[in-house]
């Protein structure tokens, strides 16, 4: 929403554009049929997620790195944030500024990294006080909305 136009206040849905069709989750796990008059599931929140501060694909230098990122949830504070390269054991990395009087922003995270020459995928998942998990595998949908799975994130190191 870019502004407040109007103010409807009702006792049932109310259906227009950004509800029918624009913010819709539209695939096999949300038919149509059983949301109409839209086109899938109705967006109604976020999802917990995080992101390395990295370019994609990143190079670094072999050796010691300390690696940084973000994560969100919408449902309260993230309480723990884990990494892993190539698929390998998740470790825990160190929340930075998290914050209890404002549970709903972004926070920090780091963690430290012995980088060996090579190509190397490395992915983050956050947690939330709800116990909610970043993913690994996503579920499909056409617009490509909530998309919060851990992704993979190639990193050169040289």
């Amino acid at each position: 929403m870019k502004w407040v136009g109007r103010i409807e206040v009702a006792t049932e849905k109310v259906w227009v554009r950004a509800n029918t069709s624009s913010y819709v989750l539209v695939g096999d796990e949300w038919p149509a049929d059983r949301y109409a008059p839209a086109d899938g599931a109705p967006i109604t929140t976020g999802m917990v997620k995080s992101a390395l501060a990295l370019p994609h694909p990143a190079q670094l230098a072999a050796g010691p790195q300390r690696l940084r990122g973000f994560a969100y949830s919408p449902r309260g504070p993230v309480e723990g944030v884990e990494w892993c390269v190539n698929d390998g054991r998740w470790a825990r990395a160190r929340l930075i500024g998290a914050s209890a009087a404002m549970p709903y922003a972004w926070c920090r995270f780091e963690f430290e990294w012995t980088a060996p020459p090579g190509s190397h995928v490395i992915r983050t998942r956050a947690t939330d006080a709800a116990g909610d998990t970043q993913p690994l595998e996503g579920v499909y949908n056409a617009n490509g909305y909530l998309l919060n799975v851990a992704l993979p994130h190639p990193v050169e190191v040289v």
